[in-house]
């Protein structure tokens, strides 16, 4: 029985969503309760309500499943075990999970896609009134990724970009690992003018004065979406570009976007 999202129930039996892949990203060197490693692959999916779930490939499925779901593709999945979420932690859907099983079948649907229909932004002045929210905002601005080894021995991956909003009140967005490395890679080589992202589930933070937001694991990012707001930032992004004295007040320098960042201890100890 064909069913969108929200009408599945935890450890319901013989459904099937047709969903999009709007991220897909793997999880290395973790351990499970009795300590034996445990390989992950995560997919946030979305269906025709703009409803998000997220569909978990452990170990051996991967190896099943995990080259044939490619993001930006649409798929009819049929069966998996369906999990309440841990409230611990950050979650998707505020209910329930996915496992795909070795009894699930997937499968294509050509010509279909189903996209993000947020509409209930948080205003840039408002975020830290929030734990988690979702923006929308013009890219003002996008740094190269930066590689940083983590204590287990693996690389996190970061990427900086400044987004403007409608009132021109302009905040620096962090983008963490397959996040920084994808839709961080495309607006680097394509976002040059006049480009929109919404983006999902986001925390706000605030370190020596400054308010900024950083992506989650459970973070989905759309790119020009197809919404009222995106062709309303586009027009504002265009004046401001016609508009020199609030373009050279708005838009960093050349050279202010090349220089390196630095620590203050390199500073004092002369390093730079």
């Amino acid at each position: 029985m064909n069913m969108v999202i929200d009408d599945l129930r935890p450890f319901q039996k013989g459904w099937t969503i047709t969903v999009t892949i709007v991220r897909k990203f793997y999880i290395q060197n973790v351990t499970n309760r009795k300590g034996e490693p445990l390989r992950i692959m995560k997919f946030i999916v979305l269906d025709t309500k703009g409803v998000c779930i997220q569909v978990n490939l452990f170990n051996d499925l991967i190896e099943k499943f995990g080259d044939m779901l490619e993001k930006g593709k649409t798929y009819a999945i049929n069966d998996g075990n369906i999990k309440p979420i841990d409230v611990r932690y950050m979650n998707v859907h505020s209910k329930i999970e996915i496992s795909l099983s070795q009894n699930s079948k997937v499968k294509e649907i050509e010509g279909e896609t189903f996209f993000l229909t947020k509409q209930d932004f948080c205003n840039f002045e408002s975020v830290l009134d929030y734990q988690s929210i979702d923006v929308i905002g013009g890219v003002v601005q996008i740094k190269p990724i930066i590689f940083r080894k983590t204590r287990d021995g693996n690389y996190s991956k970061k990427r900086e970009v400044l987004l403007m909003d409608n009132k021109l009140n302009t905040i620096k967005l962090t983008l963490w690992d397959d996040l920084a490395e994808n839709e961080g890679q495309y607006l680097e080589e394509n976002g040059k003018t006049q480009t929109v992202i919404l983006i999902t589930n986001v925390r706000p933070n605030q370190f020596e004065g400054e308010v900024s937001i950083s992506s989650s694991n459970i973070s989905v990012v759309a790119i020009n979406p197809l919404l009222n707001e995106t062709e309303t930032l586009k027009c504002r992004m265009h004046t401001l570009t016609e508009d020199k004295k609030l373009r050279d007040l708005l838009y960093p320098s050349k050279k202010l976007m090349e220089a390196k960042e630095v620590s203050m201890d390199d500073v004092i100890k002369g390093k730079v």
